[in-house]
């Protein structure tokens, strides 16, 4: 049984004492779980949850990056793709109820076009460029 893709970007913004904002964009499904995520980073350890809402704010993220959500094939199970960086592919089974982001090593996924540049052979990086 396949299912939909449930998780969504929110944009959480801090506000330190200073007066300077960080930003950050956190997947998730709701913005509860967003802002936990967000608080259990080391940068609030020193904080409780409650003091941590005083400071922190949580927006949808309406950006959609290219290939978002497409289906993929990620070790050898349906997912979908969420992004990538030079290193790992951002990922989210579509085999399993309860969704959660997770990290598969580019030459785990498929098709190649989804893995970052530097885990493409040539022939595969030519052929991307021609089909585009």
């Amino acid at each position: 049984m396949a299912f939909e893709l449930q998780l969504k970007r929110w944009e959480v913004s801090v506000e330190w004492a200073s007066g300077a904002v960080s930003r950050d964009v956190v997947v998730a499904t709701t913005r509860g779980k967003a802002m936990v995520e967000t608080w259990r980073s080391d940068a609030f350890s020193g904080s409780t949850y409650a003091e941590f809402l005083k400071f922190a704010r949580c927006r949808r993220d309406h950006h959609k990056p290219h290939r978002w959500g497409d289906h993929i094939t990620a070790c050898g199970r349906p997912a979908f793709f969420l992004g990538n960086n030079s290193q790992y592919v951002q990922i989210a089974f579509a085999d399993t109820e309860e969704q959660c982001v997770g990290n598969a090593h580019p030459y785990d996924v498929f098709p190649v076009e989804y893995r970052p540049d530097t885990y493409r052979e040539r022939d595969d990086v030519d052929s991307v460029r021609v089909a585009a």
